[in-house]
């Protein structure tokens, strides 16, 4: 499928230099009218919905006790953020046999729930109505209301907001898509930000189907599914050093695509959130509990 597709872009200089528009951020440099000729990759396999979802694991390690005489037991595993606590220390070795005691066993830590998620939350919303705050850069056209990530309702065409933080070539971006615009164009997963490239995972109302982009700033279509997705649903992706990215969706891998053709694809960067709106009229997208980062197993 082809088709080509126009979006009001938007510009913003940070200190990042991490600036958006057209299908993928763009800077001022390259400021565009963001059109873009999307082709299907004759790479992309679509994985038809099944359970995905690997045994829930905990990511701490077992600390080691020393093998010396009287050695003191290795400390346990620190869990992963948010919720993960460090495992205990393990018992001090045995002076007079000189065995080594054992190492605690690492408590809490992210859980692995799907093949796209293994990674704790990094903003789940939860505080006063107004801005994303200093942690986010990009469009001003999301806001906190009622404890969610909600468009302003006259911002339309491609809006985005990118998480502070860079991540490495492994990488994953999570997040609840608490009310799902059926007027709307998309309503999206941004992944290795890199300058005025990006790929993007994505529901499509008005496709009626999960997407995979890639962008250099204009975009391909990668790959889709079709899919109906409801309030309250939760989209996950997976991008990896070796150019393959997964789609899940309520914890089941839905779509997976081979981007190599995409010539960033080895590289890391910011992932975030965005949308396109056609219109001021159409109802507001919303997003809560977003999460993500340095992916963990499976890979």
């Amino acid at each position: 499928m082809s088709r080509t597709v126009f979006r009001l872009e938007f510009v913003f200089a940070g200190a990042l230099g991490v600036l958006g528009g057209g299908c993928s951020l763009t800077s001022l440099d390259s400021l565009s009218d963001g059109s873009g000729t999307l082709a299907s990759n004759p790479h992309a396999t679509s994985v038809a919905a099944s359970s995905g979802s690997g045994a829930p694991t905990s990511s701490s390690l077992a600390g080691g006790g020393s093998p010396d005489a009287g050695g003191t037991g290795g400390a346990g595993g620190g869990g992963a953020a948010p919720s993960g606590s460090g495992g205990a220390g393990g018992d001090g070795g045995d002076a007079t046999t000189g065995t080594g005691g054992m190492g605690g066993a690492g408590a809490g830590g992210a859980t692995v729930v799907s093949e796209c998620q293994s990674t704790g939350l990094l903003d789940d919303f939860d505080r006063v109505d107004g801005g994303l705050g200093l942690l986010w850069f990009g469009s001003s056209a999301f806001q906190i209301v009622n404890e969610r990530v909600v468009n302003v309702p006259t911002e339309t065409g491609y809006q985005w907001t990118v998480f502070s933080e860079t991540f490495g070539p492994d990488q994953e971006a999570h997040v609840t898509l608490s009310q799902v615009n059926t007027a709307g164009l998309e309503q999206l997963i941004i992944m290795k930000v890199q300058g005025d490239a990006n790929l993007e995972v994505l529901y499509s109302p008005a496709d009626a189907a999960i997407q995979i982009w890639s962008c250099t700033p204009s975009c391909q279509l990668q790959a889709q599914e079709p899919a109906v997705v409801r309030d309250g649903a939760r989209l996950a992706a997976r991008a990896t050093a070796d150019g393959v990215v997964k789609a899940c969706l309520d914890d089941v891998l839905v779509l997976e695509a081979d981007v190599t053709d995409w010539a960033p694809y080895e590289g890391g960067g910011q992932i975030g959130i965005g949308t396109v709106r056609a219109s001021s009229a159409d109802p507001v997208f919303a997003f809560d509990d977003f999460g993500g980062g340095d992916a963990r197993q499976p890979l």
